[in-house]
């Protein structure tokens, strides 16, 4: 499955984000000196982005199957219509902030949860960083094997966890209730990737709290409460950015970095930080399967 690539001609609606450092998406109280109007403007301008991409990449979604919520008002930020929901199964949250809380964004998308059909879904964006969405990791591991899965083959069964999974969910699935406390975490996390992908020995231990995932991804695992989001994800995404090469060199397809986090707790649920672009090759792999003929 090709990843789905925007058009170059896209202009750069963030040039206003990145000219201002005002830290505020209009969700939030706005700090000191701040506009309101200009924090709602930022918000704003992520969820109307989100919303046009994910009608570029599925054209069978227009108009108001999925269009950006008033600002103040309340309920999820994108509005998805009944087609738009078989696509994409999520309460978004918005965020296009420069401090993100992301425990406190949690517990926000995961109040409007009213169903199991749904899943906790943040998009999130600071200034000059594109934006990254963060899904359960027991979600991210049913896309990622339907990823690696033809569209010709038959669909293959999900991995044997809940899509909202904890580390002990993962290590009693696999039969992992050994592991000492330290490793648990890293453990669950390795053998749930293995299971995901055709090839489990593209899986492999790079150091401690670090995993290379099929050539693919560099998966770095967090289990604590209290750690910057940003500051990681900046850390990530300067580890991964590619060398100046000789023009005429064959460019090496990208590895992207994955941040796997949860608050430390056996039963607290993973989450899963992604590109936003590596997170729309996912979902096309899955409608590649599960559209209707």
């Amino acid at each position: 499955m090709e990843s789905f690539v925007p058009p170059e001609t896209t202009p750069n609606i963030w040039a206003d984000d990145d000219a201002v450092d005002d830290g505020d998406d209009g969700n939030e109280p706005a700090r000191k000196g701040i506009r309101p109007q200009s924090a709602k403007s930022k918000g704003r301008r992520l969820q109307q982005w989100a919303a046009v991409r994910f009608k570029e990449a599925f054209p069978h979604l227009q108009g108001n199957d999925v269009r950006s919520l008033s600002m103040g008002a309340s309920g999820d930020d994108l509005i998805l219509s009944t087609a738009a929901l078989q696509v994409l199964p999520y309460n978004f949250e918005m965020k296009n902030v420069e401090s993100f809380q992301q425990w406190a964004t949690l517990r926000q998308v995961n109040k409007r949860r009213d169903t199991a059909a749904t899943l906790p879904c943040m998009v999130v964006k600071r200034n000059r960083v594109d934006p990254v969405a963060i899904i359960p990791f027991g979600h991210f591991l049913h896309l990622l094997r339907l990823e690696c899965t033809p569209v010709q083959a038959q669909t293959p069964p999900p991995p044997p966890v809940p899509e909202m999974t904890s580390a002990r969910d993962l290590l009693t699935a696999f039969d992992l209730t050994g592991a000492a406390p330290a490793q648990c975490l890293h453990m669950a996390l390795r053998t749930g990737l293995q299971f995901a992908l055709p090839d489990p020995q593209a899986v492999s231990d790079a150091q401690p709290g670090i995993l290379h995932v099929a050539g693919r991804w560099t998966a770095y695992a967090r289990a604590t409460e209290r750690f910057n989001f940003w500051k990681e994800w900046d850390a990530l995404v300067l580890r991964h950015k590619p060398k100046r090469a000789k023009k005429t060199a064959p460019v090496p397809p990208p590895v992207h970095p994955l941040l796997i986090f949860n608050r430390g707790d056996m039963d607290a649920c993973i989450f899963a930080a992604l590109s936003f672009d590596a997170f729309l090759s996912l979902l096309l792999a899955r409608w590649s399967h599960f559209a209707p003929p």
